[in-house]
């Protein structure tokens, strides 16, 4: 089950970077809000996973 957590926390950091990355490329304040709010939804699944793993 560990296993899977680690994956999680990998693809939803890779998510999370790309995100952020496409956000300021954006030339228009709908993409970057989309991009905005799938980063925001990244990071909430990291700390999720981060906070499910060291048992709190």
């Amino acid at each position: 089950m560990k296993a899977m957590s680690y994956i999680l926390i990998l693809v939803a950091s890779l998510g999370l970077v790309a995100a952020v990355q496409n956000a300021y490329k954006a030339d228009s304040v709908w993409p970057m809000l989309g991009h905005g709010a799938f980063a925001l939804l990244c990071l909430f699944l990291v700390v999720r996973e981060v906070r499910a793993l060291s048992g709190r």
